[in-house]
């Protein structure tokens, strides 16, 4: 699952610069590297059991409330 977010990001940010050249900046980037690594986050998460518990359903929860925080304080 993540390799497949990485690869959605990637094969449509390509497609897209092949139309129009994408421009980035500190923001995006910064949004690029928290979605990668929470999708690492949850990959992991679903290894165990192939479930996800609720211990790891609240992680989630606050990664998301931290980075809407972020996203507004920004």
């Amino acid at each position: 699952m993540v390799f497949l977010n990485i690869f959605n990001m990637m094969f449509i940010l390509g497609i897209l610069s092949l139309i129009n050249p994408v421009t980035v900046n500190a923001a995006s980037l910064c949004d690029m590297i928290i979605l990668t690594i929470v999708s690492i986050i949850v990959f992991i998460f679903s290894l165990t059991r192939n479930t996800i518990e609720r211990k790891e359903g609240l992680v989630m929860i606050f990664i998301y409330v931290a980075d809407m925080i972020f996203a507004i304080m920004r």
